[in-house]
C-alpha cells in the first residue's frame, strides 16, 4: 500500500493509505493556494498491462521453474525474467506473457495443466503491479532482477539468472527482497 500526503486548507497534512492496483491509476490534482478551493480533480488510468489468463501463465511457469526453492524472491525473478523477455528488444523474444512462457524450448516448466497456486498467484499478481507502476514511470518499484537478465539455467535446487545464453554475467542476488518478513 502506498501513503500519499494530502491536505486541506486550516488542517495538518495526513498520510492517506491509496492500494495498489493492477491497473496503475495516475491521478492528476491541480495545486492551489490554501485558501483557494480545490477545483480540477481528474483521473486517468493506463490500459491494463495484463490479464487474469496472463497472471496464470505466469503462476505455471513459476510453479514448474522455482516451486521447490521456497523462496518468494526465487519465484519473483522468474516471473520478472518473463517480464525481461516481453519488454526485450530482441527480436527471439514474442511480446506477450503467453508467447514468452509457450515459446519453444524455453520455459520448460511452463504446462498448462499445472495448478494456479494461491501464494504464487499472489506473487505473480504483485510483481506484475510492480512492473505496472514501472512501466507508468515508478522508480525503486521493488524488482528483484534487472532488466537485461533474460536468461536463467536451474541446478535441482535454485535457478541462476544470466545476461546472455549460456554466459554472461549471472545475477549476485544483491537487490533487496521485498518479500523478506
Amino acid at each position: 500500500m502506498t501513503l500519499v500526503a494530502a491536505a486541506l486548507p486550516d488542517q495538518p497534512e495526513t498520510e492517506i493509505p491509496v492500494p495498489v492496483y493492477s491497473v496503475a491509476p495516475s491521478i492528476t490534482v491541480q495545486v492551489l493556494e490554501p485558501t483557494e478551493e480545490v477545483v480540477a480533480v481528474s483521473e486517468e488510468t493506463m490500459p491494463p498491462l495484463f490479464s487474469d489468463a496472463d497472471v496464470a501463465a505466469i503462476a505455471k511457469t513459476v510453479y514448474g521453474e522455482a516451486l521447490i526453492t521456497h523462496s518468494d524472491m526465487e519465484m519473483a525473478a522468474v516471473a520478472w525474467c518473463i517480464l525481461n523477455r516481453v519488454d526485450s528488444a530482441e527480436a527471439f523474444f514474442p511480446d506477450t506473457i503467453l508467447g514468452v512462457v509457450t515459446q519453444d524450448s524455453q520455459f520448460h516448466g511452463y504446462s498448462d495443466s499445472h495448478p494456479v497456486d494461491p501464494h504464487i498467484e499472489w506473487l505473480v499478481r504483485d510483481v506484475l503491479n510492480r512492473w505496472t507502476l514501472e512501466k507508468a514511470g515508478a522508480e525503486d518499484v521493488g524488482r528483484v532482477l534487472p532488466k537485461d537478465y533474460l536468461y536463467f539455467w536451474g541446478d535441482g535446487r535454485h535457478n541462476h539468472f544470466t545476461t546472455e545464453y549460456h554466459a554472461g554475467t549471472t545475477w549476485d542476488w544483491s537487490a533487496e527482497n521485498p518479500y523478506e518478513s
